[in-house]
């Protein structure tokens, strides 16, 4: 009987308590784990075969760093300094293709953006992570204008806290108005479409999910618009993107199946979870201390 090999996971940082903690977890899960804390440009070109894996999903750009990590339990995460172009980087190598996701994409050139474009890479905006490392700004409206695939995002924790994806469509809209000085640039309709259809065509994942359509999925939310900070409202974009707020969700249901009624978790333990997140923050502060 053929053996399946075990997933291979490259993790960066693994001398921290992060670093570590993922690498134990993997390990646990039957994982391979290769610990390392920088990858130099050239060593990208002995995984570029990764190119043709259709399990490798993730890219995470900013500037010149990257994460990459897989859709499913391959695992790969690695970070690397490059003098090149990351954009016609990965294209040369032949890393980019329509199954790719850039995250970020803060300071692509317009031939980057071309390329992004030509070969049908999705991109995510972050814009609270953006904002919050002063990274830079998301050229989002000249990518929409070109028709490029951009989703919404809200990058992890540590760069944006609340993961909130109401106050990232609310900060998409105001941001790039701001920044363009044109109120008419990131339209309400686009950035909810941003966070739904456009984020699925983004994943790759519009065929199932999305939108509210026969044989897809059924995942819903269930939003209470009747709120004092929602009335009265005129439209109903402008209102879910300007003035709705997390709390407003009463019900979701994702692939049919009921998560949350009248805003009370079914599936999961909130007093566990904010037990576990204390002991890890005690952990954290204790690696930091030594």
């Amino acid at each position: 009987m053929e053996q399946k090999s075990k997933p291979v996971s490259v993790v960066t940082g693994g001398a921290g308590f992060l670093g570590s903690h993922l690498t134990d977890r993997l390990l646990s899960e039957g994982h391979r784990v290769i610990a390392i804390d920088n990858l130099i440009t050239g060593n990208v070109e002995n995984i570029a075969h990764l190119a043709g894996n259709e399990d490798y999903r993730f890219i995470k750009h900013n500037v010149s760093n990257f994460i990459f990590l897989p859709e499913n339990k391959v695992d790969y995460v690695f970070h690397f300094a490059s003098p090149a172009s990351p954009i016609d980087y990965l294209e040369r190598i032949g890393f980019l293709n329509n199954k790719v996701i850039a995250a970020h994409v803060i300071w692509p050139s317009a031939s980057e953006i071309d390329v992004l474009k030509r070969l049908g890479v999705g991109v995510i905006h972050n814009p609270q992570s953006n904002m919050k490392l002063a990274a830079g700004v998301s050229p989002v409206p000249k990518m929409l204008a070109q028709g490029l695939i951009v989703g919404l995002g809200t990058d992890g924790a540590a760069s944006n806290n609340d993961l909130n994806m109401w106050e990232e469509m609310d900060t998409a809209a105001k941001l790039h108005k701001q920044i363009s000085g044109d109120p008419k640039v990131a339209t309400a309709v686009q950035v909810f479409e941003m966070a739904t259809i456009r984020g699925a065509r983004a994943l790759d994942l519009d065929k199932i999910t999305g939108s509210i359509e026969a044989g897809k999925r059924a995942d819903i939310a269930i939003v209470d618009m009747d709120s004092l900070h929602q009335t009265p409202y005129f439209n109903v974009y402008s209102a879910l993107v300007y003035s709705t707020k997390a709390t407003d969700v009463r019900t979701v249901i994702i692939n049919g199946r009921l998560v949350m009624l009248d805003r009370r978790l079914l599936t999961l333990n909130e007093f566990a979870i904010k037990k576990d997140a204390n002991l890890y923050r005690e952990k954290i502060i204790k690696s930091l201390s030594n």
